[in-house]
């Protein structure tokens, strides 16, 4: 597999933060007077909006990213939002896991599905994975229409 050097595996695990993030550098330009989030994470939701190419590496909200947030039906941002997502090859692999088992992968599993792309140590990749377990419990949430 070829192994990603440009842009981290993701280490945010709050969606909604992720999104209150991109809406905050769309609409002002200052993520700094985000309450609900310390100043050193703000990195990690920023990196996070870069792998998923909502924002470039310049910290600019992408087309993909006004996409997201241009006015249309929540079922319809839901589904685009997710389709952005599942594009990733870890969480396209996650996505298949769960459509042939009908459960989630456990986190040695998406470990491993990360180590194929990233060279991390076994910690990182732990942590790493149950970034992707959260986010796919909030794609499920959306599914459902919890959220």
């Amino acid at each position: 597999m070829v192994k990603e050097k440009l842009i981290p595996f993701p280490q945010a695990n709050n969606v909604k933060l992720m999104i209150d993030l991109l809406i905050a550098i769309a609409l002002k330009g200052n993520q700094k007077e985000m309450p609900n989030i310390v100043p050193r994470q703000i990195q990690y939701y920023k990196k996070a909006l870069q792998y998923f190419e909502m924002l470039d590496n310049k910290d600019r909200v992408t087309l993909k990213g006004k996409y997201i947030l241009e006015e249309r039906s929540i079922s319809e941002q839901n589904r685009m939002f997710r389709n952005l997502i599942i594009a990733k090859p870890v969480f396209k692999e996650v996505e298949e896991y769960i459509n042939l088992t009908k459960q989630m992968p456990t986190i040695e599993i998406i470990s491993r599905f990360i180590g194929n792309y990233y060279s991390y140590n076994d910690t990182t990749l732990r942590r790493r994975a149950n970034a992707v377990i959260s986010i796919f419990k909030y794609l499920e949430d959306l599914k459902k229409g919890d959220i």
